[in-house]
């Protein structure tokens, strides 16, 4: 709630039940069978105004799903609820979020899969306007000040209206890198905070309405880490969401994307200043530059089953590799031409390591079978 008192909770729709919590013990202040039967969005929106625009005692909420909007209103004393469908008219839409105006909750901003907003006057629970905004549905919106609010697009629209009432005049458009999740807005510092499905958060200064990434993270399980040799303040992750980040430990921002299309997970890595290479889930190794993340070559069906486990010698002239089904491979540099196969294991091999004897350095094989074979290259 806006006085951080309550909580909202609902369940699915075979649940079918939603809860109020008082957020100072933990305790249910209320229950009750959901309006509609499945939620997709709710929104508190300060207390229920009387018939001369006074506050009450009775908190007010809105909840959607299902093709319907419900407006609720909740005595926190007394643990009740009242609630009312609005009127959407002839218009039928699926909404995915909510917002009620800063302008004592005069009205009530919902977006649609439709790519449109509508708005709502609370007072007579009807439609007063819709308004346009993007492709792939409107999925957040948030209200800033008594006159503006922002809606973000699926297709990563990112636009701020100026709001007059039922009067809504575009103010401007910016295009993100993914579908717009959630808004938020920091009084304290002006800004508007955007996060995207892309692991992408951005700021937007509403002075100039101009639009700067904030920061960054992958969307999925990381499987992988390096650092390059004999440095510390930066490195490189590669996750499941099929992307390489590098990254500067001492701004904590990402200074390169490596990204391979189609390509699967990139499994392991090796990271110089210079280059990474990489072994990824098509079976395929692939080097990057380090400087902007682009692709230098590739090495096609360097393994069956995807690439596991990736090793550069000291010299920087050959590659060692491992693969799911326990082989070993080494490839010259230069020529990218496999030089040596080796088969000791029957399973993935998980990890190549270097062990330097006098002037001859041997790669250390790991495998999911707990066995170590240390194989000399110089001999191979």
């Amino acid at each position: 709630s806006h006085d951080n008192r309550l909580l909202f909770s609902c369940g699915n729709s075979l649940d079918k039940k939603m809860f109020i919590w008082d957020t100072a013990n933990g305790f249910i202040v209320g229950s009750c069978l959901m309006t509609p039967d499945s939620i997709i969005c709710a929104r508190f929106g300060g207390f229920v105004k009387d018939i001369k625009g006074r506050e009450t005692n009775r908190y007010q909420f809105a909840t959607c799903g299902n093709k319907q909007i419900a407006l609720w209103k909740f005595d926190a004393k007394t643990g009740t609820f009242e609630h009312d469908i609005i009127n959407t008219g002839w218009t039928v839409r699926e909404y995915t979020s909510i917002e009620f105006s800063r302008n004592k909750e005069e009205f009530l901003y919902t977006g649609t899969t439709s790519g449109d907003f509508f708005i709502f006057q609370i007072k007579n629970k009807v439609v007063a306007a819709v308004v346009n905004v993007c492709a792939l549905g409107v999925t957040s919106v948030q209200a800033i000040d008594i006159n503006t609010i922002a809606c973000g697009g699926g297709n990563g629209t990112l636009a701020l209206f100026r709001t007059d009432g039922p009067n809504v005049t575009p103010i401007n458009k910016t295009m993100l890198t993914g579908a717009v999740n959630s808004l938020q807005y920091c009084e304290a510092s002006d800004l508007l905070i955007s996060a995207t499905d892309r692991g992408f958060i951005y700021k937007t200064t509403l002075n100039d309405a101009k639009t700067y990434l904030h920061s960054e993270n992958h969307t999925d399980s990381v499987v992988f880490l390096a650092y390059p040799p004999k440095v510390s303040d930066r490195f490189a992750s590669c996750s499941a969401d099929g992307t390489i980040r590098l990254w500067d430990v001492s701004e904590y921002l990402v200074t390169a994307r490596c990204i391979a299309l189609n390509a699967g997970t990139p499994l392991c890595l090796t990271y110089t200043d210079e280059v990474v290479i990489s072994g990824w889930q098509d079976g395929k190794i692939r080097m990057f530059k380090s400087e902007d993340g682009s692709s230098v070559w590739q090495i096609d069906n360097a393994h069956k089953g995807g690439v596991t486990a990736i090793l550069l010698s000291n010299n920087y002239k050959f590659i060692c590799s491992g693969g799911a089904e326990g082989e070993v491979r080494v490839w010259e540099l230069r020529s990218r031409q496999m030089i040596s196969h080796l088969k000791e294991h029957t399973n993935r091999v998980t990890k190549l390591y270097p062990v330097s004897y006098t002037h001859l350095t041997l790669p250390t094989i790991y495998s999911v079978q707990i066995s170590v074979v240390a194989v000399s290259l110089k001999k191979k």
